[in-house]
């Protein structure tokens, strides 16, 4: 994805977030009014701020945008955008693509391929496309922008120069009656900070301050000359007040935010409410010193100086004294000081506490988008509070379950409550947003046959990218023609209006040569759905989407995978679901020896343990655990492999025969010769060195150690793929020390 629209989504993402935070704030100023002090409610704005400035911000279950439902506003408005026109993309894998990553240590992933009838080409290649021409509509919205946000940036650099520069032809002040001013004024805000004063001829201009890093401040002479002292010295409270409470990063981060959010009428609301609210919060601090006496007198010198001076609108980058000559403000302010009271400055417990819990509320998105109803029945599995992540790939997940995807997944989807016959769930994939950190994209790939045998796929997708029929479509055709070019051979792609169930749809159909393959498109809610390619007709597909509901947790066994051989794990949850339907208490220790971190775990089948004897066999659970060495070092054992089973009877068979049965990636078993070893009190048989593919490893290929023993009728195994030396027994020798694991205590 251009870069530019990567940027141009986050601003509408922001800006329509901080939007609704602050019709918030302006919600609560106008119910509490005068009784809410200055400072609160500037305060206030400045979580509107940051609203608008943050990059990214957490997830928690009390977000404003969790009570509304609010987790991707964007995605609606990005949806009737791409609607309009048929060239828009996004540079990510197209649907009909998830992309999975598997854990290299897993042999025999690919085995036994042609036995179970799966076709490598039936469909396009999920690679992500090299470059896709962008929406008309979005692109051309995101250049407007960008070029506003750098016109007006680029306005406020050379505003703040000019300003900075004229302080060359001002002249510091020496006067003694003005510094002495300057000093106890000081010394009563206890600022320590010294804040020199210019002074000059620019008699338009009202007394301000300018400078975040080197603040100066500025009085006309004239005013040195008119003024008492004591008019003087409520002018330099007011400027060194703003000093004190920081206002001119405020003022600096204001602007910023005006530049970045000009399209949004609101934010320029925003940021002259809050700076109408900072003059407030300044007269207030400066009479939190001078004392409620000095009130009426302060209230006296704005209206003197209003008499000959306003602050010049060609200078929004400084903090002007009287700071606006609009009525309704001048009245407010003027409200403010006549009815100010000693100690109303400061906040109260209730004020921060207050405010601590609509920054939680304002400055977090959704935990979850989608408020799921979990039953108690859900077997086996954490609650979402116990739940850890352990593991994590950053762009893609894969599941052996529905259950759980279901749980995980950013968005709420339907799925197909009535399969074809014989069809039954074989894998789910995820895919994250780049933009908003969710799970966007459901793939669930359904398979016909029994056990490990298929005679039938097809592919199941719902997806919240934001995109319409229309764009899904353009990128499938980029997809295909690029697919037929690969090949080489011709293809033509038609595409017709298609209404399941009076839904919105379209029917694309690819042929090549006597060959047709077809997707089925549909939206519904938000939601693209889409059937195909596959092996069912669409009489089939039109029943199946008959079907659909939300899910209701726990699907049953028709979305309970048997075929998967590799089910990565990434949380506690995970490991615990596994560890109860494998039926074993399993040691996960997350560090070995303090020399090695688990990196990743899986649930995997017997054929990587030792050659399954049938399908029965076969299809028993194994617990895997990958583990990489954390402390450098170029000698010893570099990873291996921690993998545990039902005993069984497999540890007696390996002690009275003396071998061990492994599977080549061929399928055929191999005979490897252990030998009996006693390693931390415990009987373990070591095999002989041997190829991970006996004769059908290259040469290059290192030596696999493997280690066996038997503990509460478990089996475990640990696999070396290279010569450690002593190191391997002594990893063993710490595995057999170590007691089943507490997986709710991992973290």
């Amino acid at each position: 994805m251009d870069m530019i629209e990567i940027a141009f989504r986050w601003f509408l993402q922001t800006t329509l977030a901080a939007s609704a935070v602050a019709l918030l704030v302006m919600v609560i100023a106008k119910l509490f009014g005068s009784r809410i002090s200055p400072r609160l409610r500037h305060a206030l704005w400045l979580i509107v701020l940051a609203r608008l400035l943050l990059p990214a911000v957490p997830a928690s279950p009390v977000s404003l945008f969790q009570v509304l439902q609010m987790d991707h506003p964007v995605k609606s408005l990005l949806a009737s955008m791409h609607s309009l026109t048929s060239g828009s993309s996004r540079q990510e894998a197209p649907p009909g693509s998830v992309d999975l990553e598997v854990p290299t240590d897993v042999r025999y992933l690919y085995a036994n391929l042609g036995e179970q009838g799966v076709t490598l080409e039936e469909g396009p290649n999920p690679a992500v496309p090299a470059g896709k021409e962008e929406g008309v509509l979005l692109k051309s919205a995101a250049l407007i922008w960008l070029a506003g946000a750098v016109a007006l940036t680029l306005v406020m650099i050379v505003r703040m120069y000019r300003i900075g520069k004229s302080f060359r032809m001002f002249r510091q002040v020496t006067d003694p009656r003005l510094l002495s001013i300057v000093e106890e004024s000081r010394r009563s805000l206890h600022l320590r900070r010294r804040v020199p004063v210019y002074t000059g001829e620019d008699a338009s201009a009202s007394p301000f301050l300018f400078g975040l890093i080197r603040p100066k401040i500025y009085i006309p002479e004239s005013l040195n000359r008119e003024l008492s002292q004591e008019r003087l010295a409520h002018i330099v409270s007011h400027e060194l007040a703003h000093v004190r409470r920081w206002d001119a990063l405020w003022n600096l981060l204001g602007g910023l935010a005006l530049a970045i959010h000009w399209m949004n009428p609101l934010v320029w609301l925003c940021v002259k409410r809050m700076k109408e609210d900072r003059e407030l919060a300044c007269d207030a601090c400066v009479l939190e010193t001078l004392g409620e006496n000095e009130a009426v007198p302060y209230g006296m010198t704005m209206i003197e100086i209003l008499k000959s001076h306003s602050a010049e609108r060609s200078r929004p980058h400084v903090l002007h004294f009287f700071g606006s000559n609009h009525y309704r403000q001048i009245k407010e302010r003027i409200r403010m000081i006549h009815g100010f009271k000693k100690g109303s400055y400061k906040l109260s417990l209730l004020a921060i506490v207050g405010m601590l819990a609509l920054s939680a509320a304002t400055l977090t998105k959704a935990a979850d988008p989608v408020k799921r109803s979990v039953p108690d029945s859900y077997a086996g599995g954490t609650s979402a509070s116990d739940n850890k992540l352990l593991f994590d790939n950053e762009k893609s997940r894969k599941y052996d379950n529905l259950d759980k995807a279901v749980l995980v997944a950013g968005f709420s989807f339907k799925v197909p409550y009535e399969l074809p016959e014989r069809y039954k769930l074989r894998e789910v994939g995820l895919k994250r947003d780049s933009q908003d950190g969710y799970w966007r994209e459901v793939r669930i790939d359904f398979n016909q046959g029994k056990g490990n045998k298929s005679t039938g796929r097809f592919a199941f997708y719902a997806v919240d990218d934001g995109e319409g029929l229309e764009a899904a479509y353009a990128r499938i055709e980029q997809e295909e023609q690029r697919f037929a070019k690969d090949i080489p051979r011709s293809v033509t792609l038609t595409k017709e209006s298609w209404n399941p169930n009076g839904l919105n749809g379209l029917l694309i159909k690819v042929t090549f040569g006597k060959a047709e393959k077809r997707y089925y498109l549909w939206q519904e809610a938000g939601v693209r759905y889409q059937v195909g390619p596959g092996d069912i007709t669409e009489a089939d597909v039109l029943r199946l989407v008959a079907s659909m509901k939300t899910p209701s947790l726990p699907m049953g066994e028709a979305y309970v995978s048997d075929t998967l051989l590799v089910a990565p794990m990434y949380d506690t949850d995970d490991i615990q679901r596994a560890s109860a339907s494998m039926g074993i208490a399993p040691k996960f220790p997350l560090r070995v020896q303090g020399q090695f971190q688990a990196a990743s775990a899986m649930g995997t089948k017997m054929v990587n343990f030792r050659h399954p004897k049938d399908d029965e066999d076969y299809q028993r659970k194994v617990l895997s655990i990958r583990y990489s060495r954390i402390v450098e070092s170029q000698e010893g054992v570099q990873s291996f492999s921690f993998r545990q089973i039902q005993n069984n009877g497999i540890f007696e068979e390996i002690r009275s025969s003396g071998h061990v049965a492994f599977q080549r990636i061929d399928g055929q078993p191999f005979q490897v010769k252990v030998n009996a070893v006693s390693l931390a009190g415990q009987e373990v048989y070591r095999t002989e060195p041997y190829k991970i593919d006996e004769a059908l490893s290259g040469s290059t290929e290192p030596d696999v150690y493997s280690y066996f023993w038997k503990e509460n009728e478990v089996c475990y195994l640990v696999e070396f793929s290279r010569d450690g030396g002593s190191q391997m027994d002594e990893i063993v020798a710490s595995l057999i020390r170590e007691q089943p694991t507490d997986i709710s205590r991992l973290n």
